[in-house]
């Protein structure tokens, strides 16, 4: 199975087994601690296997260095785009795009630029994912970083898994004028789509710049004519996207509350090889680590996966004008030896220690401190 996860704005996580692939890094204010604690302690990813930025705009670049400052060594190839933006034009992306590519040195991730043409494959010979965009001709083109981010600029993936696809489509949808934009797509985009997918069709796709205020919509919405339309942007950029989703009689997903949204919140998606999806609701239980056997005389660290959304609203610290949001947040827990004689110590941050007085068999419970019906167990054998 395939799970699609999108925790904010411009970043989703892909999981099949235990390989584990993200698709942007978000804003910086998410990116140096909220993302990739969901993504290592909700998702449960110990590392990444790719890290894929679909172009260098910031609320999509900025949250990158944040995320492998976390995971570390243990991002293992970090994807991009082969045309950069202008410095002169984009200072604030390029002092990103610096920090990004001192910590890559630092940390000796594996670094390539994606065109279209070519393909990383999963472990699982089920999945790929294909670059459909930029075109491999345009890297060498003098004066194409003068662009915007978006634009030729983007990095579009398509991934396969089973008979299941989904299109990121990397923000690639800024064109001034309506005839250029079309143009772009039917050159660019449709016949390198309908190479890779022959006869098949497409489940899922990443909308083009979180909705896209004040452009026509209909016509690719209806030549890729997929199950479901993913949109993450602001409720004031979405009305057009809305109202043409709508016009096609189409089925989508809004991070923020907008008329006829499928769901709002965070997407847990399960796709399936059949081709079949469906949704999944965030998990509120509490999952608690730990070894199964100590030697007397051990202090045994605790660890708990706990998160659920939370239920009082947030704002968004960088950007105040945007809606309340309701982040999936760490629960906080309450701890009980249920069995055996132990210090137990709560650590705090859903950790703790038990520290056992006698061999046997010991019992730990935690439960949220708001809803005791959430509760994880766990035993321990001390000899």
């Amino acid at each position: 199975m395939l799970k699609l996860y999108h925790p904010r704005i411009a970043t989703y996580g892909l999981q099949v087994d235990d390989e584990f692939f993200v698709v942007d890094g978000g804003h910086a204010e998410f990116g140096t601690s909220t993302i990739p604690d969901f993504y290592r302690n909700y998702v449960g990813a110990s590392s990444m296997d790719a890290l894929f930025l679909t172009h260098y705009h910031n609320h999509h670049l900025a949250g990158i260095p944040g995320i492998i400052r976390f995971f570390g060594g243990d991002v293992k190839h970090l994807y991009t785009p082969g045309i950069r933006p202008s410095k002169r034009h984009w200072p604030q992306e390029w002092a990103d795009i610096r920090q990004m590519e001192a910590l890559i040195d630092h940390y000796g991730i594996a670094y390539d630029h994606l065109h279209s043409g070519m393909t990383i494959q999963g472990h699982d010979s089920a999945l790929s994912l294909h670059a459909i965009h930029p075109h491999r001709d345009w890297i060498t083109i003098p004066g194409v970083t003068e662009e915007h981010p978006n634009g030729r600029c983007g990095l579009m993936l398509l991934v396969t898994y089973g008979k299941f696809r989904m299109l990121f489509t990397g923000d690639v949808h800024v064109f001034n004028d309506e005839h250029q934009r079309r143009s772009h797509w039917e050159n660019h985009v449709f016949k390198p789509l309908a190479d890779i997918l022959g006869d098949t069709k497409i489940h899922v796709v990443q909308v083009p710049h979180h909705g896209m205020g004040g452009v026509e919509h209909d016509w690719w919405i209806e030549t890729l004519d997929a199950d479901l339309y993913l949109l993450d942007g602001m409720p004031w950029n979405q009305a057009t996207m809305v109202d043409a989703l709508n016009r096609c009689q189409r089925r989508f997903y809004s991070h923020f509350a907008v008329p006829q949204a499928w769901v709002t919140g965070y997407l847990e998606l399960h796709a399936n090889l059949d081709g079949t999806c469906h949704k999944q609701r965030v998990d509120s239980s509490v999952r608690i680590e730990a070894p199964e056997q100590v030697p007397l005389g051990s202090d045994v660290p605790l660890t708990s996966y706990a998160y659920a959304v939370s239920r009082a609203p947030r704002r968004y610290e960088a950007y105040p004008q945007w809606p309340d949001h309701y982040p999936v947040e760490r629960l906080e827990l309450v701890w009980e030896l249920v069995a055996g004689s132990a210090h137990l110590i709560d650590c705090g941050h859903g950790s703790a220690r038990l520290r056992p007085q006698t061999a046997g068999r010991m019992v730990v419970r935690a439960h949220a401190a708001h809803d005791p019906t959430k509760v994880g167990e766990v035993t321990i054998d001390v000899h």
